[in-house]
C-alpha cells in the first residue's frame, strides 16, 4: 500500500514540475499593439553593417554574402523580411549592391535565401 502511495506521489510531483512556467505564447509583448507586425530590432551593439563585395562576374559570391546577412537578420528578428531594403534599414547591410543588368535581388522566403530574378 505504501509503495502505491509513493508511486502516486512521484507521478504527481513529475506532472506538477512539467508545467509551463511563463506566460502563454498568445500574449503579445506590452510594446506591440494588436495586429501590428513585430518591430525590427537593431543588430547587436557590437555588430556593424556589412558591405557586400561586388566582384565583376562573380554573382554567386555576392548572393552567398547577401544570404548570410539575410539569415542573420531572420534569426535575430525571428522572421523573414519582405525585402532587402528592410535589412538595410535595420542596419545589417550598408547598402544593396547593384544587381547584374536586367536582374534584381529577391528573397526566397522558404529557403531564406537571396536570389536573382528578372526585372
Amino acid at each position: 500500500m505504501i509503495t502505491r502511495w509513493i508511486a502516486i506521489a512521484a507521478v504527481a510531483f513529475c506532472i506538477a514540475g512539467c508545467g509551463k512556467k511563463t506566460g502563454s505564447a498568445s500574449q503579445a509583448p506590452a510594446d506591440q499593439s494588436a495586429g501590428s507586425s513585430p518591430a525590427v530590432q537593431p543588430p547587436a551593439p557590437n555588430a556593424t553593417p556589412v558591405s557586400v563585395q561586388t566582384v565583376q562576374g562573380d554573382t554567386g559570391q555576392m548572393l552567398d554574402q547577401l544570404t548570410q546577412v539575410l539569415r542573420k537578420f531572420s534569426v535575430e528578428n525571428r522572421r523573414v523580411p519582405k525585402s532587402l531594403d528592410e535589412v538595410v534599414t535595420a542596419g545589417y547591410l550598408k547598402e544593396i549592391p547593384p544587381a547584374p543588368a536586367g536582374k534584381k535581388f529577391s528573397i526566397e522566403p522558404r529557403k531564406v535565401q537571396v536570389v536573382l530574378v528578372d526585372q
